[in-house]
């Protein structure tokens, strides 16, 4: 048989499968589909995928032929789900979806096929679609895992009672599952019970004191909360726990930021560049810092930044603007604040707002009044707009009643926001 096998697996690398099926004709088909499995696990183990693929064709072509018994059919099944998880590893999940699609087909109760081919389909973006898997996954084998990945889906998807209820039958299945305690956190945070995702956290952290997320997660609730403090305490943990962790610097950098500490801010938002030269969000933040500093081109520098990575970024349009008003160079502002309004126009009061006060600037009021008259469309709270508009009609327009009207609505409000100068 092992002669056999060898005559089989050259012919295999030749791409002959068809005579290599010939040459198996008159054998034992048990022992020949033994042997074979045995050589595909092989393969597998010593990371030689495609050949182990190859083989499984060729099993399949006998299985056509001659039927292979259901046993040797599961491990066929085993094999395809290794493969499938390898190639959902290296981020091919189509190609591990179709090997996840044969592992079904030779075993249609593997609860595991059905878990990872969810799994892949999340990472497409196909969350119903691994609803479904996993819905399949549970029924075959209820186990914690499936709750947890369900769960996952459904938060992505945004309903997040519905991933909490199976986050938490996960951690009825499985009370230690410290990454489930931490998701729930998650979901929690997005339906503003920042106390109760707090405690989640806590417990997450308990289980696994070594779990830097937890300590980022739990940083961002205090810092949702305005306990800067309590956060960076949390971020600093993170740190120490996974020194390459950008996401945690970044967000100590913020922390810093709003505690007046821009100079720490700047040193945390570089250490998470240095990490991740790709990370947008830090040149956009550490852009903030100098231009709170008023160092407007290191500002309109990183801002440039942030936009190159992520042209769709709207924030980082609109707080270059504001730089470019803090130069002076209030064209150049309102190209950006333009651009910030073209990608976000639903969130775009203060877009229209600034953009308002660079034309006044250079003298272009009626485009002013248009834009200060939108921004107030948009967010009829926005207190400065009405008194912008109100200094507009009375000083160019000498409209007394309007301005007047548009000043008394401004006294009634204090709401602020980031402007241009």
């Amino acid at each position: 048989m092992s002669e056999l096998l060898d005559e089989i697996e050259d012919l295999l690398k030749k791409g002959e499968i068809e005579r290599a099926f010939e040459l198996s004709k008159d054998n034992d088909t048990d022992s020949l589909v033994d042997g074979l499995i045995k050589r595909i696990f092989f393969l597998i183990e010593n990371e030689e995928y495609d050949f182990a693929g190859t083989y499984l064709k060729f099993l399949e072509r006998i299985d056509i032929d001659r039927g292979i018994k259901k046993a040797r059919k599961h491990h066929m099944a085993n094999a395809y789900l290794k493969l499938g998880n390898v190639y959902a590893k290296k981020g091919k999940f189509d190609k591990a979806i179709e090997d996840y699609n044969k592992a079904i087909e030779f075993n249609p109760e593997y609860a595991s096929a059905y878990n990872n081919r969810g799994n892949a389909y999340s990472k497409k973006g196909e969350f119903d679609t691994a609803i479904e898997d996993y819905n399949t996954a549970i029924e075959l084998n209820p186990e914690y895992v499936g709750y947890y990945n369900r769960g996952l889906a459904y938060y992505e998807k945004g309903e997040f009672d519905t991933a909490i209820e199976d986050y938490n039958t996960a951690i009825e299945l499985n009370p230690e599952y410290a990454v489930a305690y931490n998701n729930r956190g998650l979901a929690y945070s997005k339906k503003g019970e920042f106390d109760t995702a707090i405690e989640a956290y806590n417990k997450a952290i308990i289980l696994n004191p070594e779990y830097a997320e937890a300590y980022l997660n739990r940083g961002l609730e205090y810092y949702g909360k305005g306990e800067f403090e309590r956060a960076i305490e949390n971020y600093n943990k993170a740190i120490d726990l996974n020194p390459e962790y950008a996401l945690a610097y970044n967000n100590r950098g913020v922390a810093y930021y709003w505690l007046n500490r821009r100079e720490e801010a700047i040193a945390s938002y570089n250490k998470a560049i240095e990490l991740n030269p790709n990370f947008y969000m830090a040149y956009s933040n550490r852009g903030l810092a100098y231009d709170w500093k008023k160092e407007f081109e290191k500002a309109i520098d990183d801002f440039g930044t942030a936009i190159k990575l992520n042209h769709d970024n709207s924030v980082a349009y609109f707080n270059r603007g504001v730089a470019y008003g803090g130069k002076k160079e209030f064209e150049k502002a309102i190209d950006d604040f333009g651009t910030a309004i073209k990608l976000n126009p639903v969130d775009a009061a203060a877009a229209y707002f600034n953009r308002g006060v660079a034309y006044y600037k250079v003298e272009s009021y009626r485009k002013a009044k248009r834009d200060y008259t939108k921004a107030i469309a948009l967010d009829p709270d926005f207190g400065i707009a009405h008194a912008n508009l109100g200094d507009l009609l009375y000083t160019i327009e000498e409209d007394y009643d309007n301005a007047e009207r548009e000043y008394r609505k401004a006294l009634k409000i204090k709401k602020k926001y980031r402007l241009c100068s």
